[in-house]
């Protein structure tokens, strides 16, 4: 949820900026043209045509992130785990809502949910547990405990126990 609200904050962040460099660009490029100050002149103009395109795609992306971020609130904290209930909630077609949570679960977005194109399920395989096994040392005759897989090492002396 912290990555999706940050996202959220930079793009809203980016596209203001873009918003005000469009306007000072404006005045920029006119004063520069009025006053033949050429590097002012071509700094408006590449503030006003660069915003002039970005402006509204960040104000885009910072809608498709609210969105998102707004998806993934639904599920995480309102438990709403399928299409149904989530397009309900957040007024989404349900091809919108299927392809953002799978965009969600394939940015790590959503970690530790499966789903099957209609319902989210919590992933409740885990990796399969070592076996604790124990020994007693050849040196000094204290008990050591250890994973399968590992060596055991006595943890008074240091002997490495086989």
């Amino acid at each position: 949820m912290k990555q999706a609200d940050h996202k959220v904050r930079r793009l809203f962040f980016a596209a203001l900026l873009s918003s005000f460099f469009f306007v000072v660009g404006i005045p920029t490029l006119v004063f520069g043209a009025v006053k033949s100050i050429t590097f002012l002149m071509i700094a408006g103009i590449v503030l006003t045509a660069g915003c002039f395109y970005a402006t509204p795609l960040l104000f885009v992306a910072y809608a498709n992130a609210r969105a998102e971020r707004r998806l993934i609130y639904a599920v995480l904290q309102e438990n709403l785990l399928t299409v149904t209930a989530l397009s309900a909630q957040l007024s989404l077609e349900k091809e919108q809502l299927r392809s953002m949570i799978r965009a969600c679960i394939r940015q790590c977005r959503l970690p530790g949910f499966l789903f099957d194109g209609e319902t989210l399920t919590l992933n409740t395989h885990a990796a399969p547990k070592r076996k604790r096994l124990s020994a007693v040392c050849p040196n000094c005759g204290a008990p050591v405990s250890y994973v399968e897989g590992d060596s055991p090492v006595c943890e008074y002396c240091g002997t490495v126990c086989r």
